[in-house]
């Protein structure tokens, strides 16, 4: 009976609140392994890096913390509130801040050795390849910065302020525009191609198998191939989208202000299954093992089995969830604007 509620749920759309009701006390009973709490909001999704995890705040500092226990190890502080995520290379931490530059600290003792200012609050997060990190401001521009010198190499003007996280593949540079410009760059920062949204892409795209992947604020997920930007599909949904997507088995996973997490076949956009949650989708979903963890704005993180959109369990907090969990060893680490960072057993 209840395998044919699931079934019937899954072609409805209403597998949400079908067990939610049926998860109250499994919910009301889980208990975070510890949490951390910040000054002001967490945005950002968090870096587990060998032991530590290392997070941005509202309150303008990144934090260090112990993965094990939470235990406080450093923080640095910024002129500004941080909203990306951390990248991690050759022992050293790189962060954006609203203070307008990139910041590069010392993984181990909280220090900093570079910095790189650009004209324009960094909301997008950093990514590193070739010697060089990416990444946009609202200065309207994608930055190569060299990652030993901190001198930039080349900096492509996007006409608007980029908030969306570059994604890299190939020697080309993949990212969105608050325009609704979406761009393919090479390495020397030249133009390969360009496609038009109608509004915002600030999702962060992710590229599988020749497709790049992206959603945008005119309710569209869009699916362009990476040679020449040509629409392979466009999926309606009900509202728009800031959300980054993942891929796991043939299967495109996003969500939306609509309030739905979407499983969509990559290569005919046909919905396998969609999840209604009590509030928009916020957060970004991320597939550990045969699930899918994903946050909203109603402060809940939710656990899918990511072949059939079942929830096994969710997690209630104080704030809205904006950021993407990051899973490691069986723990999911996720931050709220309730100030907190919790790890829970995933």
């Amino acid at each position: 009976m209840k395998e044919a509620l699931v079934a019937a749920a899954i072609k409805t759309g209403l597998l949400g609140r079908i067990y939610q009701s049926a998860t109250t006390i499994q919910t009301s009973t889980l208990k975070p392994l510890w949490t951390f709490q910040c000054e002001d909001e967490i945005r950002g999704t968090p870096l587990y890096y060998d032991g530590g995890i290392y997070l941005g705040s509202c309150d303008n500092n990144i934090y260090s913390l112990n993965a094990t226990n939470g235990e406080f190890v450093w923080k640095y502080a910024t002129g500004g509130s941080i909203v990306s995520r951390p990248a991690i290379f050759d022992g050293n931490i790189f962060i954006g801040s609203e203070d307008q530059s990139l910041h590069v600290i010392n993984v181990r003792t909280g220090k900093i050795n570079w910095s790189y200012l650009s004209n324009g609050h960094i909301l997008s997060s950093p990514r590193i390849s070739d010697g060089h990190v990416f990444f946009g401001s609202d200065d309207n521009s994608l930055h190569a910065v060299n990652v030993l010198t901190g001198r930039v190499t080349w900096k492509f003007d996007a006409g608007s302020p980029i908030r969306s996280s570059p994604y890299i593949i190939d020697e080309t540079i993949f990212v969105g525009s608050e325009s609704g410009e979406f761009y393919a760059i090479d390495f020397r920062g030249e133009l390969k191609w360009r496609f038009k949204a109608k509004l915002a892409i600030t999702s962060s795209p992710m590229v599988h198998d020749g497709i790049v992947y992206f959603g945008s604020l005119d309710s569209s997920f869009y699916a362009l191939e990476t040679k020449g930007g040509w629409i392979v599909w466009r999926f309606r949904m009900g509202k728009g989208s800031i959300v980054s997507p993942c891929f796991a088995e043939n299967l495109i996973f996003t969500g939306s202000a609509d309030g739905l997490i979407y499983a969509i076949e990559a290569r005919t956009s046909k919905v396998i299954w969609q999840f209604q949650a009590d509030h928009q989708i916020s957060g970004s979903p991320v597939i550990y093992k045969d699930s899918i963890y994903c946050g909203a704005a109603n402060g809940i993180i939710y656990c899918l089995e990511y072949r059939t959109g079942r929830l096994r369990w969710m997690f209630e907090t104080q704030g809205s969830i904006t950021s993407a969990p990051v899973l490691f060893d069986d723990i999911v680490y996720i931050g709220s604007t309730d100030h907190r960072i919790y790890a829970l057993l995933a």
